[in-house]
């Protein structure tokens, strides 16, 4: 879907890969989603199923591979594709947005924590610190309970 939305201006084929990817996500990715979930639950019933969203990969409105038009699109791609995730998340289980963890700090932002590098196998994947102050650091705040620790940014509340 990037290499669709690529370049300085709106690539015509932005929009219907994003849109295709959506339908993808709904109609193959969720029942196949709740189905691993249900599966999770019943081999494991006491524990707490935890689930994270997507961050958004680009800085909005910042020079990168995309265009300011073909963020925003993207963007609303990764909301539609976390709604997704959320509502297969069984009642007793945890979603995790981490959007917010992540703002400012997308491809093209002054201190990415999302790799860019197209030769790279974590292309597109978070940086080590993305991972510890984005994604742990979402975790333990929105579902830290689940597991007897309440903490954020490695200190216990």
């Amino acid at each position: 879907v990037v290499a669709a939305c690529a370049g300085p201006s709106l690539p015509a084929s932005c929009a219907p890969a994003l849109e295709e990817t959506a339908a993808f996500a709904r109609d193959v990715l969720a029942p196949k989603l709740a189905a691993e979930f249900a599966r999770i639950n019943e081999l494991a019933p006491k524990a707490t199923l935890v689930v994270t969203g997507y961050p958004y990969l680009f800085e909005a409105g910042t020079p990168g591979p995309l265009s300011a038009e073909a963020q925003a699109l993207f963007n609303q791609g990764t909301d539609a594709l976390n709604a997704v995730l959320a509502d297969q998340v069984p009642q007793d289980g945890v979603f995790v947005d981490v959007v917010d963890e992540f703002a400012g700090h997308g491809v093209g932002s002054a201190d990415p924590w999302i790799i860019y590098d197209v030769q790279s196998p974590f292309n597109l994947h978070p940086t080590e610190t993305g991972y510890r102050e984005g994604y742990t650091a979402a975790i333990l705040e929105d579902a830290g309970n689940e597991f007897g620790v309440g903490c954020r940014r490695g200190h216990h509340r």
